[in-house]
C-alpha cells in the first residue's frame, strides 16, 4: 500500500511536468495546425498566447509535485500545512533531509522492489536516483527558486527589481494571485520569444531527467 502511495505522487509530478513539456514542443514546433477559412494558408492550432499561461501552470504545479514527491520518496513524509503550496519552503524541507545522515538510513532500509516492472513509474530506479540527488541538487534548487520568485515575468515590466515570490504557487493559475505585483498576462505573454520557451523546455526536462523516466 505505501509504494502504491509513492507510485500515484511520482506518477502526477511526471505527469504534469510532461504536459508542461508537450506544450513548450508545441509552441516550438507547431505540429497541429489548420485552415479554418479555406484559404490555403495554415495556421497555428494553438498558438503560443493561448498555450504558455496553461504551461507555466503545470511547470509550477509539476515542481510542486515534485517536490513532495522526492521527500515522501525519502522519508514518507507530505506537507500539507499553510506553506504547502509554498515550493522555497517546500525545497527549504528538502534539503533538511539531503543534508541528515537519516536519508541515507532510510534509503537503506526502503524495500523498493517494484511490483510493476511494465509500469512507467520504476521506484527501484526512482529511489536509486535519490541516492543520487545531492549532484543534482543546485540545479534543483536554482530551478525552483526561478519560478517561485516569476523570474519569466521580468520580461514584461519596466522595474527589474520587482519580486512576484509566489508563496500559495497561484501566478499562472488565477488572473489574479498572491504574488503582490498585478501582472498584466496579455502584454507579458506578446514579449516571450522561443527562445525563452527553449529556455523554460530546458528547465523541464532537468527536473523530468533528474528523477525517473524509465521511457527517456
Amino acid at each position: 500500500m505505501e509504494d502504491e502511495k509513492q507510485y500515484k505522487w511520482l506518477g502526477f509530478a511526471q505527469d504534469y511536468l510532461s504536459c508542461a513539456e508537450l506544450l513548450c514542443w508545441e509552441m516550438l514546433e507547431q505540429h497541429y495546425v489548420y485552415d479554418p477559412f479555406d484559404t490555403g494558408k495554415q495556421w497555428a492550432r494553438f498558438p503560443m498566447h493561448n498555450i504558455f499561461i496553461p504551461m507555466m501552470f503545470n511547470l509550477k504545479h509539476g515542481i510542486e509535485l515534485f517536490l513532495k514527491m522526492l521527500r515522501m520518496v525519502m522519508v514518507d513524509k507530505i506537507e500539507k500545512g499553510k506553506n504547502g503550496h509554498d515550493i522555497a519552503y517546500l525545497f527549504s524541507l528538502l534539503k533538511k533531509e539531503v543534508d541528515s545522515d537519516y536519508i541515507q538510513d532510510e534509503l537503506h532500509n526502503t524495500d523498493t522492489t517494484t511490483k510493476n516492472p511494465g509500469d512507467k513509474i520504476n521506484l527501484e530506479i526512482a529511489t536509486e536516483n535519490v541516492k543520487n540527488l545531492v549532484s543534482n541538487f543546485s540545479e534543483i534548487e536554482r530551478v525552483t527558486m526561478k519560478y517561485y520568485e516569476g523570474e519569466i515575468l521580468l520580461k514584461s515590466v519596466p522595474n527589474k527589481s520587482l519580486s512576484f515570490v509566489d508563496s500559495d504557487n497561484t501566478m499562472f493559475k488565477y488572473p489574479e494571485n498572491s504574488s503582490g505585483q498585478n501582472i498584466e498576462y496579455d502584454t507579458f505573454v506578446e514579449k516571450i520569444t522561443k527562445e525563452d520557451v527553449k529556455v523554460i523546455l530546458a528547465d523541464v526536462r532537468i527536473l523530468l531527467n533528474t528523477f525517473n523516466l524509465s521511457w527517456v
